[in-house]
């Protein structure tokens, strides 16, 4: 097949990289795959009028770097387009199907003609938890009658319940094995605890620098790993903390591999690739109930779960993997990396592969 991945700005984000990640391997199973983005938005005038009068200087929005993007490394043509506006039909190469990434883009796939293949959207958030103003029309496009794939059973369930769209193919996020991978070890001492930085407020920084007070009163000499793609407030990091700004893939294993354990404060995720990654460098994970854990996770078995906001229980969560005596928490590491294992880039293509095929069957039924 020829298949065609629309985007809005192909950034840093997690998303992106979902997306270069399954279209590499859709093209290892012999698809020819294209994306194509948009370039990143610069401010407006009105925007660098506003900054300059609150005393700010609102130049050039930094673009990431060539060698940082994720298609860079893989054979995915992926093509730019002119300036930040919708996609049209001279963007896009004629395909079997044309797929949208983010709400916004439904609306640019629907106006597609119909030689740039049948439209499906590939769902990886439910997209009004990023952007609350844009509620109305994030609801609009889950009930636009165009095929959909998501990442997590959450989402499937936000659909069937909320929308009325019916049982959607779930085609969870792989592991890339090579990148995120560990050999057995012991728990570190003093503790060291990991997570990512983002100020965004659907990761919850409030949450975390709470949980990670409580911590401190039990739990003096605990140490903190964190990274992130943006500078931290230095008033926002936690004390006796290590930052990493941007790290390159090829360190990240290192990263997790310091980790003893793992939170994720998010109150809302599609599928969250850091604890995903986390769990595949043996590093047990205490997160909220959220898309991608809430799929893995069985609470208490391979990690520990605790509802979105509940400072007390992610807490108790963490306490209760660092005291964990050495050979049961080589044993929980052991049952994390073991799980996170189960998922693989090769089988969610194949699983959007079959989605694809059977929606292509279901347009042609009588």
């Amino acid at each position: 097949m020829k298949i065609t991945f629309v985007l809005p700005y192909a950034g840093l984000g997690g998303g992106v990289r979902v997306v270069a990640c399954l279209g590499e391997h859709l093209r290892r199973r012999g698809h020819t795959v294209t994306v194509v983005s948009l370039p990143m938005r610069q401010p407006s005038l009105r925007e660098r009028l506003r900054g300059l009068m609150r005393g700010r200087i609102i130049g050039r929005w930094r673009h990431h770097r060539p060698e940082e993007g994720f298609f860079a490394t893989t054979g995915i043509t992926h093509h730019v387009i002119n300036r930040y506006r919708p996609v049209v039909d001279r963007d896009v190469p004629e395909a079997d199907w044309v797929v949208g990434t983010w709400f916004e883009t439904a609306y640019w796939v629907a106006k597609l003609s119909p030689a740039k293949g049948r439209k499906a959207m590939f769902i990886q958030q439910y997209d009004a938890n990023i952007d609350p103003a844009q509620r109305e029309r994030v609801d609009a496009m889950w009930r636009m009658p165009i095929p959909k794939i998501v990442c997590s059973q959450w989402l499937s369930d936000l659909g069937q319940t909320r929308f009325g769209t019916g049982p959607l193919p779930v085609v969870p996020n792989g592991i890339d094995t090579e990148l995120f991978d560990a050999l057995p070890r012991g728990r570190g001492h003093p503790p060291t605890l990991g997570l990512m930085y983002s100020p965004s407020p659907v990761k919850g920084l409030p949450i975390y620098l709470a949980v990670l007070e409580e911590l401190r009163t039990t739990i003096p000499d605990l140490r903190i790993m964190a990274y992130g793609a943006g500078r931290p407030n230095p008033a926002r990091i936690p004390p006796n903390c290590e930052f990493h700004l941007r790290p390159r893939q090829t360190e990240m294993k290192a990263l997790y591999a310091k980790c003893d354990v793992w939170l994720c404060c998010s109150h809302s995720e599609g599928f969250h690739l850091p604890t995903h990654e986390a769990m595949a460098c043996r590093c047990p994970v205490v997160s909220t109930r959220v898309g991608g854990p809430m799929d893995m996770i069985t609470d208490g078995y391979d990690g520990f779960l605790a509802a979105p906001g509940d400072v007390a229980g992610l807490a108790a969560g963490v306490r209760q993997v660092l005291a964990l005596g050495a050979d049961d928490w080589v044993e929980l590491s052991d049952r994390a990396y073991a799980n996170a294992r189960r998922y693989s880039w090769e089988k969610a293509a194949e699983q959007f592969e079959v989605a694809l095929g059977g929606f292509a069957v279901s347009t042609l039924s009588p």
